[in-house]
């Protein structure tokens, strides 16, 4: 008896010692992952969580994370449409290219195509009888045919350096009217051949020695509206008085260096005639020049 109420405290010790074992170190590990999470949320909560990598689609706040993934909003700036005084940059510029290839050079003679749109702009658009506001439709429409009359001078002129008959053909039968001729003639004339500036008749039928080649031109450049009285063409794209050479002559600079040049050729227009020499800035050109008086003759447009 005695035996069996004393196994009964030892297994009932037994259970009480396990008991309390068993709940210290229940208790241990508890504590211990407590601290744990405490420390996750500690450490998410320094770094921002997630977030820092990872755009939060549940946060309401997301606008630091747009702002990576989405395009910078377009800057209003000089440069935009219209364009109008005060805008700059490279539309500016193209309008200003633009309307030199169409007008020359005189359109805008102290700043050319500088990207700025200043008063002189402002008074080239105006003297065109073109909006003092270029919105892009009429920006499109200016700069377009510039683009084309550039393209038909630059044909023309490798087809005279190259003697090319059928591209001169072609490129000439895209121009329909007198007003074309002007337009890609006064860009034909920025190009020099064997050192001259020339009309773009003179360079062509220069160019092309065979008569039934010639004809081919002229009949092109009857079917524009140009006009020729036996000795010259009448000439839209000389809109100013000029001076032609009536014979083979030579022309020189200041500096002594003589170029020579063959009769027809538009030499530029007159600054002054004296001791037997006129004096003449070159088309497009800022040197002056001199030749003998009596192998040029003026030309009055009508």
């Amino acid at each position: 008896m005695e035996k069996k109420t004393k196994k009964k405290i030892i297994l009932g010790g037994l259970g009480t010692a396990a008991a309390g074992i068993l709940g210290y170190f229940g208790w241990q590990w508890w504590q211990g992952r407590k601290e744990k999470k405490q420390q996750q949320a500690e450490e998410t909560a320094s770094s921002g969580g997630n977030s820092a990598y990872l755009p939060d689609s549940t946060s309401s706040d997301t606008s630091s994370h747009k702002s990576n993934y989405l395009p910078a909003p377009r800057q209003s700036g000089n440069n935009d449409f219209p364009l109008r005084k005060g805008s700059k940059g490279g539309h500016v510029k193209a309008l200003q290219q633009a309307l030199i290839a169409k007008y020359g050079a005189t359109i805008l003679p102290h700043y050319g195509a500088d990207g700025d749109f200043g008063n002189e702009v402002a008074a080239a658009l105006k003297k065109k009888g073109l909006p003092s506001e270029i919105d892009e439709s009429t920006y499109n429409v200016i700069v377009g045919s510039a683009t084309d009359y550039k393209q038909l001078a630059d044909t023309l002129y490798n087809a005279v350096e190259n003697t090319d008959l059928p591209s001169a053909l072609s490129a000439l039968r895209q121009m329909k009217t007198t007003d074309d001729y002007s337009a890609v003639n006064k860009i034909f004339e920025t190009h020099t051949i064997g050192f001259v500036s020339k009309t773009l008749v003179n360079g062509l039928l220069d160019a092309f020695s065979d008569d039934s080649q010639k004809q081919q031109i002229r009949l092109e450049f009857t079917r524009m509206g140009l006009k020729y009285d036996g000795s010259k063409w009448s000439l839209s794209g000389i809109d100013r008085e000029s001076i032609i050479t009536t014979r083979a002559t030579e022309i020189s600079e200041k500096n002594g260096k003589t170029i020579q040049v063959p009769p027809n050729i538009v030499l530029g227009f007159i600054v002054s005639s004296e001791n037997g020499w006129t004096y003449f800035f070159p088309n497009n050109a800022q040197i002056m020049m001199r030749v003998k008086s009596d192998s040029i003759k003026i030309y009055k447009p009508n």
